[in-house]
């Protein structure tokens, strides 16, 4: 679990440093494409070029000590990620939904409202509490099971600016079930 994740994001820093280094081009651009604007990276783009800086990433991922297990009182942790350059709304939220992948659970499982700070940077650390389950939903339904995770970024005004999905898988942890962390990709 931890091991692969620290593999992994150990692999995007290097990317990312990698990315950094300016290698000088083998040719120039067509003239026809000088000055016009270049198409949106591409969400494979983005994570390979990692937009995000990885020591940021990886300190709001340190936030998440272990994963989630369900007699912590937390449901999951996440961390919500930009895939590109993304203004934190003044006053915003995010709403963060968790249902249970393949299975119909007649609506939501959880849904939590997490506070954007003013100033804060992506990306930001968050938790959805057991306090946040629907009523009635009994805890076999999502402990062993994989969650959908869906984050809606709305502004002060209610307006939705942005949305991310993910998915926290399933774990053991010395025979208690939780959950790894979900990185949301806001888009």
């Amino acid at each position: 679990g931890y091991a692969k994740i620290y593999a992994y994001m150990c692999g995007l820093a290097t990317l990312a440093a990698l990315a950094t280094l300016s290698l000088p081009s083998p040719r120039a651009p067509p003239a026809s494409r000088v000055g016009t604007p270049q198409p949106p990276l591409s969400r494979r783009a983005a994570l390979a070029g990692l937009v995000l800086s990885p020591a940021a990433a990886a300190s709001a991922a340190g936030e998440i000590n272990s994963p989630t297990v369900s007699a912590s009182g937390d449901v999951m942790h996440g961390v919500l990620q930009a895939s590109a350059p993304l203004p934190v709304p003044s006053g915003g939220s995010a709403v963060v939904t968790l249902r249970v992948v393949g299975r119909n659970t007649n609506g939501p499982l959880a849904t939590a409202t997490v506070p954007l700070q003013d100033g804060a940077a992506w990306p930001l650390a968050f938790a959805v509490e057991r306090s946040s389950l629907r009523e009635g939903v009994n805890d076999f339904m999502w402990e062993r099971e994989d969650l959908f995770v869906r984050a809606d970024i709305l502004t002060a005004a209610g307006k939705t600016v942005a949305t991310g999905r993910s998915k926290a898988k399933a774990i053991d942890v010395s025979g208690t079930p939780g959950h790894g962390v979900a990185y949301v990709t806001i888009e």
